[in-house]
């Protein structure tokens, strides 16, 4: 159990690595985590349980989103994204 457990906290903290983009195309992949690193709005975050990422908020350099993530698109700003379990 342990062992599966550090398993885990390894892939949500980026055991396959990350990469940095700004492109507004649609990015699909399995994903842990998406971090604003400026001032970032999403047209689109695909995963399990998420809802509320859309064109009419702005989230702040910093801002992080955790979870499933099978896809996301940028409307502007730059983000670093951590690469899931695929």
């Amino acid at each position: 159990m342990a062992l599966q457990a550090d398993i885990s906290t390894e892939y949500s903290m980026g055991r396959h690595g990350s990469f940095i983009t700004s492109s507004t195309s649609t990015q699909t992949g399995a994903y842990a985590a998406i971090e604003c690193v400026t001032p970032t709005v999403f047209v689109s975050v695909t995963g399990e349980n998420m809802s509320g990422y859309n064109s009419a908020t702005t989230f702040p350099a910093g801002f992080q989103i955790r979870g499933i993530i099978s896809a996301f698109q940028l409307a502007s700003g730059t983000v670093q994204v951590t690469l899931g379990r695929s």
